[in-house]
């Protein structure tokens, strides 16, 4: 989703609360709104946030392999236990 779909998807949203009228519905949109910032303000839950453009994306990989080649690399492991370990910090 590129940065033209999110602002359109944002400015939908707005839109749907301005006209909303019900206020116990508004009541509730709100503390759910409340708890998702809280989880992605935490520490510990970290949302996969992709490359915004392909010049990051290059960017990123040219990042990774600088790091390969220094040998700062994980072993198999290790990578699916730091993802295990981030899957469940963010579920809960």
């Amino acid at each position: 989703m590129d940065a033209i779909e999110i602002e359109a998807m944002k400015a939908e949203l707005c839109r749907d609360i301005l006209n909303e009228e019900n206020d116990s519905l508004i009541e509730q949109m709100k503390r759910y709104y409340e708890r998702l910032i809280n989880r992605f303000k935490s520490e510990a839950s970290e949302p996969f946030i992709g490359p915004k453009d392909i010049d990051e994306a290059y960017r990123r990989l040219d990042e990774s392999e600088i790091e390969i080649m220094n040998g700062d690399t994980m072993a198999h492991e290790e990578v699916i236990e730091e993802v295990r370990q981030r899957i469940e910090n963010y579920a809960s």
